[in-house]
């Protein structure tokens, strides 16, 4: 039987709790684009042929919050989050850090919560 989404919520949960998170400004990073321009991928030091692909420093322009999905990038638009919780390139933003690894709430709780607010 599958998990349901929220427990795999509650497991990631539990798993980022006894990680190492750094409060961090997001910056652009580099990306492989392949060169008819309709695919980009974030660069993490994988191989990758560069027949069909370039190394463009820079080209990765945001992350996500690995739970409620919140736009992080370097962005004056007020509605990114430009300093979240980082670790081994993995995004939280500071709300979900604070409800879910810090004080350890329920993912479902809180994210029902959230799309209430809206």
């Amino acid at each position: 039987m599958d998990k349901s989404y929220y427990q795999e919520l509650r497991d990631y949960a539990e798993e980022c709790r006894s990680k190492e998170w750094q409060l961090k400004v997001w910056a652009k990073q580099p990306a492989l684009v392949n060169k008819s321009k309709t695919e980009l991928r974030k660069y993490v030091g994988q191989k990758y042929d560069s027949k069909q692909f370039n190394l463009v420093n820079d080209a990765w322009d945001h992350d996500h919050c690995q739970f409620c999905w919140a736009s992080i990038r370097d962005c004056d638009c007020g509605e990114c989050i430009k300093e979240a919780f980082e670790y081994k390139g993995r995004w939280i933003c500071p709300n979900c850090f604070e409800h879910l690894i810090k004080n350890a709430e329920d993912p479902e709780t809180y994210l029902k919560s959230l799309h209430k607010r809206t």
